[in-house]
């Protein structure tokens, strides 16, 4: 059996055990979230009566989330945020909520502090925001804040005028459900690999539990041309389009053309939806 003749029996396998989709389905339309003039919700922020901030007036926080660590959702925060600001006019802010092995700051060639732990204090956003070498883009490293203080941390990004993307721990554990909980959808980011995906399929029901449900899934690290078949299939076991293709390429994916068209398309489509 080649692989991904594996990795469609491994998905679809998984529709059936888990419940996640209709395996016998693979073709359902991607859903397009609704805009913010119909969807006009209010979210407290951090327990704070006094940070009430409106959805319609409020640019999203989007957690970018997946299984397995390595899988590339640092890279995938990154680049879409450079996606953003590049196609959308937009003023994106990422930040590292790995408290356990924070790296943002690594891939993203920015200081390690200030981060999360001032911000949690007395420091304003702006004052936690490095700019980096990508143009329009801004970060905030998690710099060794208390696991106890993360969630105001995470809750006071709301200030920032453009567009959040949380760089999230991998798994499902209390780590990972911190930042869902702050985050108003998701974007999955798994590798097409059997453990991958498996660990994938846990990160996004507790992304639903948590109401952050998933936009969309990019599968990164793939090889060869576009496959509808394993397109389909996994879309029908998260439930949810997948927005994106990045391909496998060397140590620096975010100075690669091809890395770079996969995530002008990516934000393209997240424009499409709203966030």
């Amino acid at each position: 059996m080649s692989a991904r003749e594996s990795c469609l029996a491994l998905i679809m396998w998984s529709c059936r055990i888990t419940g996640y989709g209709d395996p016998d389905n693979l073709e359902s339309p991607d859903p397009v979230a609704p805009s913010a003039s119909e969807e006009q919700r209010t979210w407290e922020r951090g327990g704070d009566p006094t940070l009430i901030i409106e959805t319609a007036a409020r640019p999203a926080m989007l957690a970018i989330a997946g299984g397995k660590g390595g899988c590339g959702k640092t890279t995938t925060a990154l680049g879409l945020a450079a996606a953003l600001a590049r196609t959308g006019g937009d003023s994106p802010l990422v930040a590292d909520a790995d408290t356990e092995m924070p790296d943002l700051h690594v891939v993203a060639e920015i200081p390690r502090s200030p981060g999360l732990d001032a911000l949690a204090g007395s420091a304003g956003v702006r004052d936690v925001a490095h700019r980096t070498r990508m143009t329009g883009v801004r970060a905030v490293p998690a710099a060794g804040i208390d696991t106890a203080e993360i969630s105001t941390a995470l809750h006071r990004l709301g200030a920032w005028e453009g567009s959040t993307l949380l760089d999230c721990p991998a798994g499902a554990a209390r780590d990972a459900a911190r930042p869902l909980r702050a985050a108003d959808r998701s974007l999955l980011v798994t590798t097409p690999t059997e453990q991958c995906l498996r660990d994938t399929v846990k990160t996004a029901a507790m992304a639903r539990a948590l109401d952050a449900p998933p936009v969309g899934v990019v599968l990164s690290r793939t090889s060869g041309g576009p496959d509808d078949a394993v397109a389909g299939a996994v879309r029908s076991l998260f439930d949810c389009p997948v927005l994106a293709r990045v391909p496998s390429t060397g140590d620096r994916p975010l100075r690669a053309a091809n890395v770079r068209s996969a995530h002008d398309r990516l934000a393209k489509k997240i424009n499409e939806r709203n966030l």
